[in-house]
This record gives C-alpha cells, structure tokens and sequence, in this order.
C-alpha cells in the first residue's frame, strides 16, 4: 500500500461534507430571504392597521352627523307622505264631482260629433257620387275639345303651310323685283355718269369734311340723315374767281349718320389735287328732298 495515495473513504468524507456544506448554505439563503420577506409584509400590514384605525376614528366622528341627516330625511318623507294622502283627499273630494260631470259633457260631445261625423260621411258620399259624374262630363267634354282641338290644327298646319308657299313665291317676287329696282339703279347711274356736266351749272351739293390723298379717300358732310345712299356718284369741282373748276370724281362707299367716307375715281389734275373744303354735285341728288320708292303688288 503506498503511503502517499488518498484513500477512497477519505475522498468520498470529504466529497459529503462539501456537499453537505452547500446544501446548509443554500437553505440559510432561502429561509433568510423567507424571513426578511415575512418582516417586510408585517411591517406593511401594522402600517395598513394603523391607517384602519386612523380612518376607524374618523368615520366614528362622522356616524352621528349622519345618522342625525337620515333621521331628518326620514321624518321629512313621512311628512311628505301625509301631505300627499291629504292632497288625494283633497282632490278625491272636490274634483271628482267636477271630473264626473266633464265626462258626462265629454260623452255628449262624442256623441254630437259622431252624428256631425255620420252626416259629412253622407253629404262626402254624395259629393264624390256628384264627382264622379262631373268626372264623366268632364271627360266627354275633353274628348271631344281634343278631336275638335286636333281638327284646328290641322287647318292650323294646312294654313301654314300655305302661307309658307305664298311667303317663298313673295319672297321670289320680291327679290326679283330688288334685282330689277338694283339694275334699274345701276342703269340711271350710268346715264347719269354719261351725262356731260357743264361746270358753269354745278350747284354744290355738299363740301369735303377730309381728304386722305394718299389712301385715295375723302370725307363728305352728307349722311343718312341727308337721304344718302351707298354707291352714290359726285362730281368734285371748286369756284376760283367767280367759275368752277372740276377736279375729279368720287364714289360714296360707307354712309353714316352725318357724314360718308368716298372713295376717289378721278382725279382731273395731279397739280390741283382734291382738298378738303372742295364741292359735290350729282344731277339728281338733293338733300333737301327725300324720295319715296313704291313697290306694287299683293304680300
């Protein structure tokens, strides 16, 4: 046996009391922890019995002052109490003669109002027997407003149908009659623009208001306040010591209501151009007479 080796039962002691030793910690630890838990919850339940005690003796101060309030709600209900067995009484006394006796009056008037109820239904139902034949009348009388209604327009549509064709054929007339009065226009102006004008008779039917040379266009105070017509000739002529002079030929392009713009035709001599201040002449224009032209004929 070696004298220097451990033997096995000492190894195994020692393993025991190890073991033995953490066993006895681990427990301490517990029942320690245990143990202080168990202090803490005491020490809050003798606060919370201190606290109970504290709230004990104040709610002791307030029961009397209570029970003094409940008394006196008590004692107020049972006077209420008897004044409302009074009041029934009272009411049960004096106003069921007078209830009564409105019932009584209130059953009459159901009874009136049933009867006012029977008649109306009766004269109800003899108004919608009497409506009903109006009804009847009524329709009759559309029916036959409606053909007679249907038969208007017809002759209404018939009629405007002829005055649709008489209105073309006025129409036709009528534009041929304008294309005749335009031609028959147009030809007076050319034998009036043929005519040879002597420049001692020239009557000035007008002056020059403007001038615009270099556009070609002049100003004229004759409009249709003075019966002027678009397309309207004039001669241009001015007076120099004691005669008159032609200087050219205008036509009227717009006509307004004082005044016209005209457009220059001729121009007799660059050297003595047309200016405002000029003259106007047309055979058969007047500003002083206003003529009338008549169409004949059946509208």
């Amino acid at each position: 046996m070696n004298p220097d080796r451990v033997p096995p039962w000492l190894v195994a002691l020692i393993i025991f009391f190890g073991l033995a030793t953490a066993a006895g910690v681990i427990t301490f630890q517990y029942f320690y922890a245990e143990s202080t838990a168990l202090v803490t919850e005491r020490q809050q339940a003798e606060a919370e019995v201190a606290d109970a005690r504290e709230a004990k003796d104040d709610f002791a101060s307030e029961v009397d002052p209570l029970n003094r309030l409940l008394l006196s709600r008590r004692e107020e209900i049972a006077r209420l109490e008897r004044r409302n067995q009074e009041a029934a009484e009272i009411i049960g006394n004096s106003l069921e003669p007078r209830l009564r006796e409105a019932l009584t009056q209130l059953k009459v008037d159901i009874s009136s109002l049933q009867q006012t109820e029977d008649d109306l239904t009766g004269q109800a139902e003899r108004a919608m027997a009497d409506l009903e034949q109006e009804e009847k009348q009524y329709t009759s009388r559309q029916r036959e407003n409606e053909s007679a209604l249907r038969k208007y327009r017809e002759e209404v549509d018939e009629i405007k149908q002829e005055i649709k064709r008489r209105k073309k054929a006025y129409r036709e007339e009528l534009a041929g009659i304008e294309t005749d009065i335009r031609e028959r226009e147009k030809r007076v102006q050319e034998l009036l623009n043929r005519i040879d004008i002597d420049a001692d008779e020239l009557i000035s039917d007008g002056i020059l208001l403007q001038a615009r040379v270099s556009d070609g266009f002049v100003f004229i105070n004759r409009g249709l306040n003075h019966d002027l017509r678009q397309g309207t000739r004039f001669v241009v002529f001015n007076r120099r010591a004691g005669q008159n002079y032609i200087k050219g030929e205008i036509e009227v392009v717009k006509v307004y209501t004082g005044m016209s713009e005209a457009r220059v035709i001729e121009e007799v001599d660059a050297n003595d151009p047309i200016v405002a201040g000029d003259h106007i002449h047309n055979n058969i224009y007047n500003p002083h007479e206003q003529k009338v032209f008549v169409i004949k004929g059946d509208f």
